[in-house]
Formats: structure tokens, C-alpha cells, sequence
């Protein structure tokens, strides 16, 4: 499959922390992962993650904003972002990985076959000792993007208080926006007028029930949806009342046949921190490490 592009598009962010970082044009309409895979590569450029597509939408919003807010619809952003769901001494977490390495990063490197297994199956397991998989734990653990599976939708206040909100220091949230997590908060709080933001998983009944376990996990990709309430299309299907994408949720429990709207991005570089993200419990982290068959991360 080939999508060309007819014109070159590309946005900048103020944000001196994405700087170098070029976004291009949206897609024209929803589209599955695997054509959203070509559809950035043929720009020349790599999918965005849940993290440049959170900065993009608050500066879209400020921007919106100060023309007097003029509303511009209410996109489901797909991304490269991966949760992977896992099992770990009788509990289960997710592993968040969005590395820009096409060739390691679950999202693209897999996308039509991710698409096939949940379209086929309604889940993508795959063992732990897959090259693709250990890769994107270690990093997550590295990196403190691991937090502990609990109920499957919360909803989190926006509203900051002494400059932290609920919806900001959301473990979930922090581990997938990042440094964007609260800005975002207060972007659905303060430009889009919402007093609640939305974290969406898979609960740790819903993994178990998928076969989840020692030796295998489920792998599902991040959509944001940082406007309104929009319906899901899965293989372009309408579906009932319970695919709904709430308001303002940051989605991670998203099937690869889902199709959403696309960005790509160039430039874009690894996220690094000398603090760990979330503070998972050391155990944990030792578990993960043992069970990708190492004892150390360089």
C-alpha cells in the first residue's frame, strides 16, 4: 500500500522541550494502524506518541483559544505509544514504550499483525521472550513507566491544586503524557472547560480473562481523545454504546483494528530522565528484569 502525500505540511511547537521536533499533516480521515504506519513513513517520518500528540493538542488549544475558541471537531489521536498488559508475582501492571526506533517499537514494527490477531482473536498475546517485547519491559522499567493494574476506566479531577491535579499526577497518566501530563491537565481544565479527565485500561479481570500470565501478555496500543465524547470505529464498524470513547481520555487499552486520525513526526527523541517516572516497588522491577533474562540494564 502506498499514501502519497500531495503537499508538504509541517508545525512547529513553542514548547522549547520539543524543539527540533517537526509534525506533519494530520491524515484526512480515520485510519487502521498499518496504513497509519505508511502514512507517516511515506512523509518521511515515525508516528507520534502519546506525548507529542498531548503537546500538540495544548498548543492547538491555547491557539484555538485566543482566536475567540473556535471549535475545530473532536479527533481520536492514534499513536505509536504501546501498553503492554503483564502479569508479575500474582499482580497485574502495565509497561508503557514508545521508543522511535521502527524496527524495536511494538506499535509499528507489528501493526498488521497486531491488527489481524485482535481483529480475528479481540487480543494480541504474545510471550514474554519475544525480542520486541523484553525490549519495550526493560525500557519501562528503566525509565519508571510501569504502574499496577486497577479498575479499568478512573476519572480523575482536572483542577490544580498548589499546582497538581488528580488527572496530572495520575500514575497511568504520568507514565504515558510524561512531562505533559499535568500542562495537559490543565489544558482540559482551563481551555476546554472540562472538570474531569479520563484514564482508560484494561483491568487486571479483563488480562487474566485474555490469558495473561507468566509467560504472556497483551499488547494494545494509546489513543488520545482530547476533545469530546466520539463514537469508535473498529474495522469501521459502529458498534454499541460501550465503545464510546469518553470525554478527554488519555485510551490505552485501544485494539490495533481500531482506526483513528494520525500524525507523524520527525526529530523526535527518546524521552530520558535520571528519576524514574512512577516508583515501582524494587521486587517488581527485579521480576521484570529476571523475566527478560537479565540482571542489569546498561
Amino acid at each position: 500500500m502506498v499514501i502519497k502525500e500531495t503537499r508538504i505540511i509541517k508545525y512547529e511547537l513553542e514548547n522549547p522541550h520539543f524543539n527540533g521536533v517537526e509534525f506533519g499533516e494530520l491524515s484526512k480521515s480515520f485510519l487502521p494502524m498499518d496504513y497509519a504506519v505508511c502514512f507517516a513513513a511515506n512523509q518521511g517520518r515515525i508516528l507520534w506518541s502519546a506525548r507529542e500528540a498531548g503537546a500538540f493538542s495544548i498548543e492547538q488549544s491555547i491557539e484555538q483559544a485566543s482566536c475567540g475558541f473556535r471549535y475545530l471537531g473532536c479527533p481520536i489521536y492514534l499513536t505509536r505509544t504501546v501498553d503492554i498488559g503483564i502479569k508479575i508475582d500474582d499482580k497485574f501492571y502495565h509497561a508503557i514504550d514508545d521508543t522511535i526506533n521502527p524496527e524495536q517499537n511494538l506499535v509499528i514494527a507489528r501493526a498488521q499483525e497486531g491488527d489481524e490477531s485482535h481483529f480475528l482473536n479481540g487480543k494480541y498475546l504474545l510471550p514474554i521472550t519475544d525480542p520486541l517485547v523484553k525490549g519495550a519491559l526493560l525500557r519501562a522499567e528503566k525509565t519508571g513507566r510501569i504502574f499496577e493494574a486497577t479498575k479499568g476506566v478512573n476519572r480523575l479531577k482536572t483542577k490544580a491544586v498548589n499546582g497538581k491535579s488528580e488527572f496530572g499526577q495520575d500514575d497511568g497518566n504520568k507514565a504515558i503524557l510524561l512531562d505533559v501530563a499535568e500542562p495537559y491537565a490543565q489544558m482540559l481544565s482551563h481551555l476546554r472547560g472540562y472538570n474531569y479527565g479520563y484514564m482508560w485500561f484494561l483491568e487486571p479481570e479483563s488480562l487474566e480473562r485474555m490469558g495473561v500470565d507468566g509467560n504472556f501478555v497483551e499488547v494494545r496500543c494509546v489513543h488520545l481523545n482530547p476533545f469530546a465524547k466520539t463514537k469508535i470505529f473498529p474495522g469501521g464498524r459502529c458498534y454499541d454504546d460501550n465503545y464510546y470513547i469518553y470525554d478527554n481520555t488519555v485510551a490505552a487499552n485501544i485494539q490495533f483494528n481500531l482506526y483513528a486520525w494520525v500524525r507523524g513526526v520527525r526529530g523526535a527523541r527518546e524521552f530520558s530522565t535520571e528519576d524514574k517516572v512512577v516508583n515501582l516497588d524494587e521486587k517488581v522491577s527485579a521480576l521484570i528484569r529476571e523475566m527478560c533474562g537479565v540482571e542489569n540494564i546498561p
